[in-house]
């Protein structure tokens, strides 16, 4: 008896618990900024923190839940070019760069910006939108140079295998 009732318990409070919502942290932002780890090397936080408050990238609006950020500037493609480079070369960040088409269902794509960045503070990834029909010139788009992972050196693949 006292099983069953223990097993009663432990099913009230699950489902109990399952209808609960989740709460999260949410905000805007009035200046460009993303949650980094503290285990990530100070000067590497303050890399980032430069690149995303660039002079020539005139940042419109922000907003970040949890550990995800998304971020909307406006700019031309020299400075687009020159954010990417300058992220590219901050250690341990991973960026992606795709193109969206603006349209009714682009909520998150406010007025007045031609590129966004969503940032995910889990991994440290950025994500890099460009708008397509804006005044970013796909042409002149310089897209930082893509590296795999090291090559590992003491592997000596000329040895004959068994």
């Amino acid at each position: 008896m006292k099983r069953i009732a223990a097993l009663v318990l432990v099913a009230v409070v699950l489902v109990v618990w399952s209808v609960i919502p989740a709460r999260g942290a949410a905000g805007d932002l009035k200046t460009p900024g993303v949650a980094i780890s503290a285990k990530v090397p100070k000067a590497h936080r303050e890399m980032v923190r430069k690149v995303l408050r660039h002079e020539d990238c005139k940042f419109i609006k922000g907003s970040w839940l949890n550990s995800f950020t998304q971020l909307h500037y406006k700019s031309d493609t020299k400075a687009l070019n020159q954010f990417l480079d300058e992220l590219s070369k901050v250690p341990g960040v991973k960026i992606h760069v795709g193109f969206y088409k603006p349209g009714k269902d682009a909520l998150w794509a406010p007025d007045g910006s031609n590129w966004s960045v969503f940032h995910s503070g889990i991994d440290n990834g950025f994500q890099v939108k460009i708008r397509l029909g804006s005044d970013i010139d796909l042409t002149q788009l310089y897209l930082p140079t893509v590296r795999g992972p090291a090559v590992d050196d003491t592997v000596n693949d000329d040895k004959p295998r068994d």
